[in-house]
């Protein structure tokens, strides 16, 4: 019955958009974007459009917030805890504009080589942002290429349109109207 309805169904593009809980709301965590081409059941293309904060984790609150993560985990020896801290420590005090460089170059050696058939992907930084977009055409790419692309979800592990909206649902992606 559903390949019947696959079959005259027409091309289709739904915008997901990730929905940080309530209690990451307002700090900078970046945002996330899928657009997701169907054609009934059948995923044609994704797009998937990044925006990552080159001071993720640096400010005040998040710092604290961390500390405070590390000195209450109880599977931690206190050995373990310090250096954390220490390491922790150092590289708060480091100058944020060279964090910020050296976030973004990170990022630039995790995308560069994610590009093959059927794969484009985008970069752009700018002072405060890595911006990123992932393009996949499904009717090119390689499927064993699917698993290493930096995608909110596996899209090799999932068969259809049907599956990837359960899989967006577990990591916060709600359709946007």
């Amino acid at each position: 019955m559903l390949m019947l309805g696959a079959c005259g169904a027409k091309e289709e593009t739904t915008v997901f958009q990730q929905e940080l809980p309530s209690e990451l709301q307002g700090k900078n965590l970046g945002s996330s974007d899928l657009k997701i081409t169907h054609k009934g059941v059948k995923i044609i293309k994704v797009v998937s459009e990044s925006e990552i904060p080159l001071t993720f984790g640096l400010g005040a609150d998040e710092l604290a917030d961390a500390k405070k993560e590390i000195e209450d985990n109880a599977e931690l020896s206190q050995e373990e805890k310090n250096n954390l801290l220490a390491e922790m420590e150092k590289t708060t005090n480091a100058d944020p504009e060279a964090q910020a460089v050296e976030m973004a170059k990170n990022h630039d050696d995790m995308y560069a080589n994610m590009s093959s058939k059927g794969i484009a992907v985008k970069t752009k930084k700018d002072k405060d942002f890595y911006h990123v977009t992932v393009t996949v055409d499904f009717v090119k790419v390689d499927k064993d290429k699917l698993a290493q692309v930096a995608l909110p979800i596996d899209f090799s592990a999932v068969k259809d349109y049907q599956g990837v909206m359960k899989e967006l649902k577990k990591v916060q992606f709600k359709e946007k109207k």
